[in-house]
C-alpha cells in the first residue's frame, strides 16, 4: 500500500508500536509527525526515517495536555502542509 503524500501524526512514536508503525508509515511514502514525550528518542526514529529518505518530524508532547496536541496539530501542517490522519498509539 502506497501512502505517497499522506500525512500522518503519531502518537507514542518514540518506541514499540509507535515507532514500528512509523518506520512503516514513511517506508510506504508518507511524512509522518512523531509524537511522544521524549525528545531523545523521537529524534532517533526521526532521523532513522530520513537517513532511509522519509519525512519525518519529532514534537516533543505529552498527549494529556490538550494544548500540546493542539501545537502538534498545528506544528504538522505548518512544517508538513497538512494532516490526512492520526494513530492514536499513546495511552493516558
Amino acid at each position: 500500500m502506497r501512502l505517497d503524500e499522506h500525512v500522518t501524526l503519531i502518537t507514542g512514536a518514540g518506541s514499540g508500536v509507535g515507532a514500528a508503525t512509523a518506520r512503516y508509515m514513511a517506508s510506504e511514502g508518507a511524512a509522518v509527525a512523531l509524537v511522544g514525550r521524549t525528545a531523545a528518542t523521537l529524534g532517533a526514529v526521526a532521523d532513522e526515517i530520513l537517513q532511509r529518505g522519509g519525512r519525518a518530524i519529532a514534537i516533543p508532547a505529552d498527549v494529556s495536555r490538550a494544548e500540546q496536541i493542539d501545537a502538534a496539530v498545528e506544528r504538522t501542517v505548518e512544517e508538513l502542509g497538512r494532516l490526512d490522519s492520526v494513530v492514536a498509539n499513546a495511552a493516558v
